[in-house]
């Protein structure tokens, strides 16, 4: 039995585990918390709130379709091939939240304007503050993935983990907001 094979696994697992319990200091308190009561805010006004992204961006966004869903949202998942299409939906008091790692791929970017022109308030969640996404959005939250300078995540199975941990905890802090 090759035990190297197994401990790359765990050095994989202390990174993803450094970088979680790195978020309290990584998350911008007042950004995620805004976010989370607008979302929330959202929520109890009936609006509509449509999710999406790209890649791992984009099936991760589903998770956060589905744990809204658990709060009684009028949510929905953004195929973005059909973004444009979708975004004529959204009307006055809705939501579009759109979740790109670097905050520039034109799926994502070329959604924000017609969005805003219909009404519909646009969350960015990027890890690239000066990104398209990032200026463009309405409310941002950054997302920050701190590695150890040892390991190797040549998966960026890390970053992917830690968005689904920031996600979750969103999810969690409306489902709060919602509880007030």
């Amino acid at each position: 039995m090759d035990k190297t094979l197994f401990e790359q696994a765990c050095q994989v697992w202390r990174m993803e585990d450094y970088s979680i319990h790195r978020l309290p200091e990584v998350v911008h308190p007042e950004s995620f918390t805004q976010v989370a009561e607008a979302i929330a805010d959202c929520i109890r006004r009936n609006g509509r709130i449509l999710v999406g992204g790209l890649a791992r961006s984009g099936i991760l966004s589903r998770t956060l379709v589905y744990n809204l869903g658990l709060l009684n949202a009028t949510v929905g998942n953004l195929p973005l091939e059909e973004g444009l299409r979708s975004i004529q939906m959204l009307q006055r008091g809705d939501m579009l939240i759109l979740i790109s790692k670097g905050g520039c791929n034109d799926e994502v970017v070329r959604l924000i304007g017609p969005a805003q022109q219909r009404g519909a308030t646009v969350v960015g969640i990027t890890q690239n503050p000066a990104s398209m996404l990032g200026m463009w959005s309405d409310l941002l939250l950054r997302i920050m993935v701190v590695r150890d300078g040892e390991s190797n995540d040549f998966m960026g199975t890390t970053g992917s983990l830690t968005l689904y941990a920031i996600l979750d905890g969103l999810a969690a802090a409306v489902g709060a907001g919602l509880a007030k």
